[in-house]
């Protein structure tokens, strides 16, 4: 999984910075933090959607408390939820990304995100990506074209 740099300016006017895993196959959003024992106060994971859609978490095997924010399509925080370890209960919002850091972090809704999701990595075209070790393409096969091995 990638890292990249995420910034939220907050209402009182601080920027807040973060490294964060980034989630973008359906393997990676379904595990997410789940397991996860301990997590450095400027951690956390960005789950990138190819569109904004109806969008639901929860809590089930994850074992750290954490601020779960839902941003929308223009980069705003538009829902932002206390999550407990264990805790079954839906977070249902219609979001773009969602943002999971440690609990108490000081982010609420409206304020602002900042993340470079800075090449076709995270195309959502449709196009599958073959990518190396490191996570960058290394080629890009369109619709209808065969893999012949």
């Amino acid at each position: 999984m990638r890292q990249i740099d995420l910034y939220v300016e907050n209402g009182e006017g601080d920027e807040l910075h973060y490294k964060v895993q980034v989630a973008v196959t359906e393997e990676e959003q379904r595990k997410g933090l789940q397991g996860v024992r301990d997590m450095l106060v400027d951690e956390g994971m960005l789950f990138v959607y190819d569109r904004e859609k109806p969008l639901s978490f929860w809590m089930k095997d994850t074992l750290i408390p954490l601020t779960v924010a839902f941003i929308n399509e223009d980069m705003e925080i538009i829902a932002v939820y206390d999550a407990y370890p264990g805790d079954e209960t839906p977070m249902q919002e219609t979001a773009k990304y969602v943002l999971e850091v440690n609990a108490g972090e000081d982010i609420d809704e409206g304020d602002d995100v900042e993340f470079n999701l800075d090449d076709d990595k995270y195309d959502f075209t449709g196009d599958m990506k073959v990518l190396d070790s490191d996570g960058n393409v290394q080629m890009s096969i369109k619709g209808g074209e065969r893999i012949v091995s």
